[in-house]
């Protein structure tokens, strides 16, 4: 029987509890007696009233724990069952309990409802005291059973968890709750300490049992040895007793049989030797078949059952290859019909579990006189396993020979052709009686001086170093001119002679071509034809490099087509490539002098000009490429006129770095197009330090965006029809670490030129919403908010996920949210954008047509997109004193009105400008009479108090 860790049954565990409880559940009558002692001294003598109920329960609780020792007591004399021992345990601990919550009830609740004269805080301590008691009694003696902790502890506190004392209004209310938390954290203890408890008597079992096991493992060894012990000395004593009787006979016949088998040993292992020998040398087996007897024996040891019957085919296949079998039987009847005088075969044959080839040589040796039938044939077996791979090996090395894509040549000492292989004569385009015995120059066309020389330098190093590796140029007699790889090698005797040479050519011509042609695809843009970025640099790099001292002046010319996007969308890819050819052709004929022109990508281009004194200055050079692009292109059965930017940087005179000359031309580029294209800017240094700033302005508001130096001010917009708030458009504003509150136009412009201005736009729109949530739950006015969309944030695809993100996050719905979106935003992608509005509409948001009247197509832009709201640019107010102005405020109020829509104006800061749009029936005014743009608590503040003007 093996023993088993984890082998504990849970009676074993229980049994175990409940002999640990036996002496701990004593310990715990004695605590309780001792307590109830000491309340009955505590009542006697502190000359309270109406003290007979207390004593009374306290002798309940004497007699209940006397009653419980005296029972343990009669239990462990008559030694009865743990299961007996469990149930009084039990009902000892249920009595216990019952008999402390008589006492507690009498202390806790009687005792303050029936003497009035006792105050709950008088006998609160001796209540605690109880409590307190008998829970760390408890825990101490009890918890080795969990059920005998709940049985004492569960009635015990049930009076003072459940019930309440009448007399408590000086009490704190948090009493009975922190009583019952009290209770709870014990009992929390009590099962941790249980747990323990289990855990350790699983332990303890556990070794119990191990001891136990090894204890019978130990003993049954002990037998086990003895028996042993008796057998061997009654062993010893037989073998004592033979040995005395036979040792003199037994070392005789020992002694007679030893020299014969040393005799015979001697004569077998110098046959075996030999034997041994000679197989290793020679491969040789012999075989004997007995045709009478059906035995096959090989090298003198029986092998297997091979009869000359009908079976011996199936007999000859377990030791003869399927596919050679066929033969080794032909073979074998010619022989056995005398039509050759020995048998001849080579064969497989299966050897130690594997097939080998092998030799089969045998002949008949005896014949039956009666019918010449054969009785004995004698023969011998060669292993030709290594000669037949190496034959098989020369004949695929033949093959691949023929095959193979590589000119294989041999020639004799003299350099004389000897042979080829096919792909040799295709290559060279020559045929078989052109080549054998030439030459190995001979069969070449070299008319050529240096292609003599080379052929000269080529023999020369055979006879010399006996190898030659190359790569050149040939032409053969056939006319074919390719490029060959060529290596030649010498083979060479003992003596080392040299007998003939071996050479490989492989035509190189097909990847000569392809090298030229990634080189070129590398170097040059297949569409312009001309050099392309990479080539650009380089040959710039190493033309300053090599020509650093004499070079005097160069213009690095960097020129775009003006609106190549939209030129590209409108043509299309294929009519583009078409129109980027044109251009290129022109840029060469307009710069036949130039060093370099290249094409860069897209639409840009750079031109490298050498200046000097017989060409063209700078400035004559530009304007003519600028006049030059006037003429119009003609293609696809189309004209088109194009504009060019052209960026000018000189070397030395901006910069002497490669790299440096590159990025100042580029940045002349950039603003030649930002003024709006078809001009000439040369590069100069107070703009590029307005670049560096800008960059560091660039750097700054991603720190600040990073930084939470971004705030957003809320510029409230009334309505006229109610005054009251209406809504309030979120503004943003930078608190800079240095400069202090910066306006939107100090950064703004440059953040609409990066993708920063999507950045700020999430922002704003997190912010704003936010906000709402917090003004909603102050429970303030409703109003929305008013947030400004840029057009990057329309086309960027984000705009949706980002409202619906934070729309879903702080619980807002979409009605709250107003978005203004400039006439600017709608001049591309007008389906793209309808949809995209469509789907804001879908969500409940307003949209909001800002600065109306100031764009191309604003009547078209209210018809076809689904506006709520239009907004008169403050252009219009600050300058209504103009009839002119005044008529198309008059004109676009009238139009909104018609189309109903709601109408607001921005920038009102008169009563007089006021009292004009009230006049007209505007519905919001949004401006400084009413208030600036205000913080995001001021904001509050001005909700909470607003007080309209009269």
């Amino acid at each position: 029987m093996s023993f088993k860790k984890n082998d504990i049954q849970p009676n074993e565990i229980t049994a175990h509890q409940v002999e640990q409880s036996s002496n701990l559940i004593i310990s715990f009558i004695y605590s309780i007696l001792i307590v109830n002692i000491f309340i009955v001294i505590n009542f006697n003598f502190s000359s309270l009233e109406s003290i007979g109920y207390i004593n009374l329960t306290t002798a309940l609780n004497f007699i209940i724990l006397l009653g419980a020792l005296l029972t343990i007591k009669i239990l462990s004399i008559q030694k009865v069952t743990l299961k007996t021992f469990n149930f009084a345990y039990k009902c000892i601990c249920l009595s216990i309990g019952i008999g402390l919550s008589i006492l507690v009830y009498a202390l806790y609740i009687y005792l303050p409802f029936h003497s009035y004269h006792i105050q709950f805080d008088d006998i609160f301590y001796i209540v605690a005291i109880l409590l307190v008691t008998t829970l760390l009694a408890s825990i101490s003696y009890l918890t080795h059973r969990l059920v005998y902790f709940f049985l004492a502890v569960l009635p015990t506190c049930f009076p003072v968890l459940l019930i309440q004392p009448i007399q408590q209004h000086s009490i704190s209310p948090v009493l009975s709750v922190s009583l019952n938390f009290i209770f709870i954290v014990v009992c929390l203890c009590a099962i941790s300490v249980n747990r323990s408890h289990t855990i350790s008597a699983k332990k303890v079992i556990q070794q119990k049992k191990l001891a136990s096991y090894n204890q019978n493992k130990l003993r049954k060894s002990h037998n086990l040895t003895q028996d042993l012990t008796i057998k061997l000395n009654e062993s010893q004593k037989i073998e004592h007793e033979l040995t005395l009787k036979n040792e003199d006979l037994i070392n005789q016949y020992i002694h007679g049989v030893q020299k014969h088998v040393y005799e015979y040993n001697n004569l077998f292992e110098k046959q075996s030797s030999i034997i041994e020998l000679a197989n290793r040398t020679s491969y040789i087996h012999t075989w004997e078949w007995n045709i009478r007897e059906s035995k096959l024996e090989v090298n003198n040891h029986f092998f297997t059952n091979l009869q000359n019957d009908a079976t011996i085919s199936s007999n000859l296949g377990k030791i003869i290859h399927s596919n050679d079998l066929k033969n080794c039987l032909k073979q074998l009847t010619k022989h056995f019909t005398k039509k050759r005088d020995f048998f001849e075969c080579q064969c497989r044959v299966r050897y130690e579990d594997q097939w080998v080839w092998g030799s089969l040589v045998g002949k008949v040796i005896r014949v039956d006189p009666r019918n010449e039938e054969p009785i004995t044939m004698l023969g011998i077996f060669k292993n030709i396993e290594k000669e037949k791979k190496n034959q098989d090996r020369i004949e695929h090395s033949s093959q691949i020979l023929q095959h193979i894509d590589v000119g294989i040549i041999t020639l004799d000492a003299e350099l004389n052709y000897i042979d080829a292989n096919p792909f040799f004569y295709t290559m060279t385009g020559l045929e078989k009686n052109q080549v054998i015995g030439k030459k190995l120059f001979d069969i070449t066309d070299d008319y050529h001086a240096q292609q003599r020389s080379l052929h000269y330098s080529i023999t020369d190093q055979l006879f010399k170093k006996s190898e030659f590796k190359g790569e050149f140029e040939e032409t053969f007699i056939s006319g074919r001119k390719i490029s060959i790889r060529c290596h030649i090698n010498a083979v060479k005797d003992h003596y080392q002679n040299t007998l003939q040479y071996v050479g490989i050519f492989s035509d190189l011509t097909d990847y000569k071509q392809q090298e030229q042609r990634l080189d070129y695809l590398e170097n040059y843009d297949v569409t312009t034809q001309l050099p392309n970025r990479f080539y650009y640099n380089y040959k710039l790099y190493q033309f300053l490099i090599n020509n650093r001292e004499t070079i005097k002046k160069i213009a690095i010319i960097y020129l775009s087509i003006d609106r190549f996007s939209s030129l590209q969308e409108f043509l299309g890819n294929k009519t583009t490539s078409e129109l980027l050819r044109h251009v290129a052709k022109r840029l060469r004929q307009l710069n036949p002098h130039a060093f370099m022109v290249a094409y860069l990508n897209r639409e840009d281009f750079a031109i490298v000009y050498e200046l000097n004194h017989l060409r063209p200055s700078i400035q004559e050079l530009c304007g003519q490429i600028i006049t030059g692009f006037t003429d119009p292109f003609k293609f696809a059965d189309q004209e088109l006129i194009l504009t060019v930017s052209l960026g000018v940087a000189l070397y030395p005179e901006h910069a002497l770095d490669f790299d440096q000359i590159n990025y100042h031309a580029n940045h002349a580029l950039r603003q030649a197009q930002n003024l709006g294209g078809n001009t000439v800017q040369y590069y100069a240094q107070d703009k590029d330090n307005t670049y560096t700033q800008n960059i560091n302005l660039e750097n700054e508001l991603r720190q600040a965006i990073k930084n939470c130096e971004l705030e957003v001010y809320y510029q409230p917009k009334i309505s006229l029809k109610n005054n009251k708030v209406s809504s309030f458009e979120a503004l943003i504003r930078w608190n800079h670490p240095r400069r202090g509150l910066l306006a939107p136009v100090h950064f703004l412009p440059f953040a609409k030129q990066t993708s920063l201005i999507s950045d700020i736009g999430r922002y704003v729109i997190e912010a704003s919403i936010k906000q709402l949530k917090s003004w909603q739950s102050q429970q303030l006015p409703e109003v929305a908010i008013s947030i400004n969309v840029d057009p990057q944030q329309l086309y960027r695809g984000q705009l949706l996920h980002t409202l619906d993100t934070f729309l879903k996050k702080y619980d807002i719905h979409g009605k709250y949210i107003e978005l203004e979106i400039t006439e600017s935003s709608l001049i591309e992608k007008t389906l793209y954008v309808q949809s995209l509005l469509q789907q804001l509409k879908n969500r409940h948001i307003a949209l909001s047509l800002d600065d109306f009247g100031t764009g191309y197509s604003s009547l078209a832009y209210l018809t076809e997109f689904p506006f709520d709201i239009i907004k008169i640019d403050r252009y219009f107010v600050q300058n209504m004193h103009e009839k002119s102005q005044q008529a198309v405020l008059n004109a676009i109020i009238a139009m909104g009105k018609a189309m109903e829509l709601t109408i607001v104006a921005e920038g009102v800061e008169t009563q007089e400008q006021l009292e004009f749009f009230k006049q007209k029936n505007c519905d919001v005014i949004q401006g400084y009479i009413y208030s600036k743009p205000l913080s995001s608590s001021n904001a509050t503040v001005y909700l909470k108090h607003f007080s309209p003007k009269q």
